[in-house]
């Protein structure tokens, strides 16, 4: 007989110990633990890295979500940057900063 622990529930596979975790728990030896979502962050596809992920606006680092701040001239974009930012069009990054663009004449 298969024991499912608290905030879990069967499932028919051959493979693993017969049960899953609810959504929100995570499988910690034989029991199901709650994830940890810290503020600024929502519960996530559970299955692999820490279970949750940072708002927009916000970047991961150590386990917490720290607050992007664009520089002038620049706006959000999550998935095309590092940081978390781009600068706008007419501008290009340098350093921490969006500088204009000097185009020549003709």
């Amino acid at each position: 007989m298969i024991e499912v622990p608290p905030n879990a529930y069967l499932v028919d596979t051959v493979f693993g110990n017969g049960w899953l975790c609810n959504q929100g728990y995570r499988e910690k030896g034989e029991s199901c633990a709650p994830i940890k979502v810290p503020p600024n962050a929502y519960l996530a596809d559970y299955s692999y890295g820490n279970g949750w992920k940072c708002n927009r606006g916000y970047t991961e680092t150590s386990g917490a979500c720290h607050l992007i701040v664009p520089p002038p001239n620049a706006y959000l974009d999550n998935f095309s940057s590092v940081d978390g930012w781009i600068c706008a069009r007419g501008f290009k990054k340098a350093n921490n900063s969006c500088i204009p663009h000097t185009v020549p004449k003709n």
